[in-house]
């Protein structure tokens, strides 16, 4: 192996705030963040509420010029930022204890998590289901976006089994366009993760 020219020393990043890791093992400042609030965030009830997921993605609707949007979800909320606090966009989604996940998929941020909740898509201005249809793929808690497609996995029915939806939409789980990919069932292992290709 070759280790890249941007790989930093393990001891040679002495203090660092808001960056991102790559796989190789290099390291960048997060752009596009500011400090929203010294003040914790809480649910309905007084407990504090702990962040579990967060991701800025652009939105260009019929324009040339792009809008960021930021989202997040913690405790049993789903929140984007108000000025110099956080607005509720969806309640009773979600916990402190939930593992949950944000993928960017086909200019929708697509939330999901390991409380077998419906998995809900974010389009900048309204939360919904990713999909209404009854023959929709279970809630998963797994997630990735690639080749136009939503990969999903971690539908705790059907542990082994990785879903692709159509191609370019997100929404459509029943169409000949979409499948599935068994891997290994009754094997005793579970999918655990999915990733886009690396290095082709």
């Amino acid at each position: 192996t070759v280790t890249p020219p941007s790989l930093l020393p393990a001891d040679a990043l002495v203090e660092a705030q808001n960056c991102e890791f790559f796989n190789p093992g290099s390291r960048r400042k997060r752009l596009g963040t500011v400090h929203y609030s010294g003040i914790p965030e809480t649910d309905g009830g007084g407990t504090v509420s702990t962040f579990r997921a967060m991701s800025d993605f652009w939105r260009h609707g019929n324009s040339l010029t792009p809008t960021q949007v930021f989202v997040a979800t913690g405790g049993s909320k789903i929140m984007v930022p108000d000025l110099n606090s956080w607005q509720d966009i969806k309640t009773g989604w979600g916990s402190n204890a939930a593992h949950s996940q944000i993928t960017i998929a086909k200019e929708y941020a697509v939330i999901s998590n390991d409380l077998g909740q419906t998995p809900q898509k974010f389009d900048g201005t309204t939360v919904t289901p990713v999909c209404l249809d009854e023959a929709c793929v279970p809630p998963f808690s797994i997630s990735t976006y690639h080749l136009r497609r939503l990969f999903v996995a971690g539908v705790a029915t059907t542990v082994s089994t990785v879903y692709y939806s159509a191609a370019s939409d997100i929404t459509d789980w029943v169409s000949e366009d979409t499948g599935s990919l068994i891997l290994d069932d009754g094997d005793g292992d579970r999918v655990v993760g999915l990733s886009k290709p690396f290095r082709d």
